[in-house]
């Protein structure tokens, strides 16, 4: 965890003449992201004074209690934000502490790849905004492993799935994309991911599409994904007597099947809760697997 603190002392508030004594902290789980991930920050305020605070929202000028400095070291230039944050009010009782979590990816266009900086601003009403020192942190590109076109509803939509390297470890990524309309519906993490391993992909008849890769020496992840790229499911299989693999029924449906699932039975067999399997009877599950993935 990367964290930096700032210890703000003695602020004198002319309105009601008391001390008010805070600590703030701003906290990263990591210092790097891929381009058009979620980059969440926590903003903790610990209140050690002998009064409660109120942080609030500044309905006449319309800005929030906290907002942030983000600049591009590679440009040298501020990243404005394009919109003022969500964030409610917050109370602190005396002697306690409060922790914000935020993405800043819908509010601060940090899409291009090079090294950025963050500074919390927190503004107390009536006696004024604090600022803590920055945290450094990084966005980079990844290699595009694989990617297909695929019309939902008639938008065409672009899925990618891409190998991110961070530190020493390299992760697997869906991205979902309208390039028509320069929208960028998700950039998930599905995992990381075994070096000189390829992923098994399949869309099924509803558009939502599968992969399974590996995630270890002995372990395979299996995802869900929606149109929109979110996760609607996941679970982790290992080797056993058999190796976990995706296969199609002839209707077009996706299994997983092989392997053990993890802490539980060995060669259990998966059909997506996430499928429509309406059309479906006993005959139907004894087709054998025949229809590779593709």
């Amino acid at each position: 965890m990367y964290k930096v603190s700032l210890h703000l002392l003695a602020l004198w508030s002319w309105s009601n003449f008391v001390f008010a004594q805070i600590e703030t902290s701003l906290i990263a789980q990591r210092q790097t992201f891929i381009q058009y991930e979620e980059a969440k920050f926590i903003v903790k305020v610990r209140n050690i004074s002998n009064e409660s605070l109120l942080l609030t929202n500044n309905s006449s000028r319309k800005t929030s209690w906290l907002s942030f400095r983000v600049k591009s070291v590679n440009h040298n230039t501020t990243i404005i934000k394009n919109r003022e944050l969500a964030v409610g009010a917050l109370r602190i009782p005396p002697s306690q502490s409060k922790e914000v979590e935020i993405n800043i990816s819908p509010y601060y266009a940090i899409h291009e790849t090079g090294q950025y900086t963050i500074q919390a601003v927190v503004e107390l009403p009536g006696r004024g905004a604090y600022i803590t020192d920055p945290l450094v942190f990084n966005v980079g590109k990844g290699s595009v492993m694989w990617s297909a076109k695929r019309l939902d509803e008639g938008t065409e939509k672009h899925y990618s799935l891409i190998r991110f390297l961070e530190r020493d470890r390299a992760y697997l990524y869906i991205r979902v994309e309208e390039p028509k309309v320069n929208v960028v519906h998700a950039t998930k993490r599905l995992g990381t991911i075994v070096s000189y391993t390829d992923p098994q992909i399949a869309f099924d008849p509803d558009l939502t599409l599968h992969v399974l890769h590996t995630v270890g020496a002995t372990t395979y992840r299996y995802t869900m994904i929606d149109v929109d790229g979110a996760i609607l499911y996941q679970e982790d299989r290992m080797i056993t007597r058999t190796v976990p693999k995706m296969a199609k029924t002839p209707q077009g449906l996706v299994r997983l099947v092989g392997g053990g699932k993890v802490g539980g039975e060995e060669d259990v067999e998966l059909l997506s809760s996430g499928q429509r399997i309406t059309g479906l009877n006993q005959d139907d599950e004894d087709i054998p697997m025949a229809l590779p993935v593709n």
